[in-house]
């Protein structure tokens, strides 16, 4: 099966298929990451973290997974009946700062929708900060975090300050805006807040929509017209 790779314009370009022992690779990590994914959700209504006042962001509402080969991760979502996928290519926000520093960095992603939960797939295509490629660097790969839409952002943000927890990166697309803090575990595993506006969330709506009724066909298309 040849890998389906969308450029940045939405046309489909395709590359040969990069052997059965990455592919293996990325189903048996796909099925960790759904795995890993469930149990998030889990803690996430159970409330089974350290702070506080969790209640104030809400349900975990998107799995980040930052990974080494977009394609190959792609392919093995699908073949498990995820889909379809928008993918962008050369993707930066318009502001990204990282530990305090402005990063210029580009990645690859792609989103899709299972249920309510958005996974979105991110391949960092440089060496420039950003938490993703500390992620890969770390020998890690797959789900890196899980991002909440807080009903109050400035006041969820607020409260991981309060309870002492460290900022590591902040920016925004338009006028969505999102933060990072590092989090639990060890090594600690970033809490992800994001403000949407009401345009962006009807978009969403829309999207997980096409997910939820979606018969496996067209799997990779291009990126969503009106996204951030």
């Amino acid at each position: 099966m040849a890998q389906v790779r969308v450029a940045r314009g939405g046309s489909p370009e395709r590359r040969p298929h990069l052997g059965s022992a990455v592919s293996a690779a990325n189903a048996d990590g796909v099925r960790r990451a759904l795995v890993a994914g469930g149990m998030r959700m889990q803690w996430s209504k159970t409330g089974g973290s350290d702070l506080a006042s969790h209640q104030l962001f809400g349900p975990v509402r998107v799995l980040k997974h930052a990974v080494h080969d977009l394609d190959a991760w792609l392919e093995q979502f699908v073949a498990l009946g995820i889909g379809p996928w928008w993918v962008t290519r050369g993707q930066a926000p318009e502001s990204f700062i990282h530990r305090g520093k402005q990063s210029d960095t580009k990645f690859d992603w792609g989103l899709t929708w299972s249920g309510d939960v958005m996974y979105e797939l991110i391949q960092p295509l440089d060496d420039l900060p950003s938490p993703y490629r500390e992620f890969l660097d770390a020998g890690r790969e797959g789900l890196q975090h899980g991002a909440f839409y807080p009903p109050n952002f400035e006041a969820a943000i607020e409260d991981l300050r309060r309870s002492g927890k460290t900022p590591i990166l902040e920016g925004h697309s338009g006028d969505a805006k999102f933060m990072y803090f590092e989090g639990l575990g060890s090594p600690p595993e970033p809490i992800e807040l994001q403000y949407l506006p009401e345009d962006v969330i009807a978009k969403h709506r829309a999207l997980k929509a096409v997910c939820n009724n979606w018969d496996g066909s067209d799997p990779f298309r291009g990126p969503p017209r009106k996204w951030w």
